[in-house]
């Protein structure tokens, strides 16, 4: 997707909410990084990212849970997260989120708190 194309889609938001998060979708289109990551990032915060929860919502075809730990739905959040292969993942990287845990099953927090660091980088 394209930068424009990920315009196009954000305009086509309520006027109030595309004001609200266009300066951090700005800063997010600048940011010097490769665009298969911009294009990931802005799915993972308009919850289009196709996970098993999303795809039952819209099609009522499947099942909502993870299928690597059968457990839990698999959500955004879960997926990223809290999945085994998640959590092995972020045991390993070199970069760590003290809070994350505090923010286990409230996705719009988290999301939230990205937002504002995407708005509070540097142009």
């Amino acid at each position: 997707m394209k930068d424009e194309d990920m315009k196009k889609g954000l305009q086509k938001a309520s006027s109030s909410s595309y004001s609200q998060n266009s300066q951090v979708w700005a800063k997010l289109l600048g940011l010097n990084i490769k665009q298969k990551i911009k294009h990931f990032i802005w799915k993972c915060l308009n919850q289009s990212l196709p996970v098993h929860e999303l795809i039952f919502k819209r099609t009522r075809i499947g099942d909502p849970r993870c299928k690597q730990c059968g457990e839990n739905i698999e959500t955004i959040e879960h997926m990223l997260f809290f999945s085994k292969q998640a959590d092995a993942t972020w045991r390993m990287a070199l970069l760590q989120w003290e809070g994350l845990r505090n923010l286990r099953n409230q996705f719009w927090r988290w999301r939230e708190e990205f937002k504002m660091l995407i708005y509070e980088l540097k142009d």
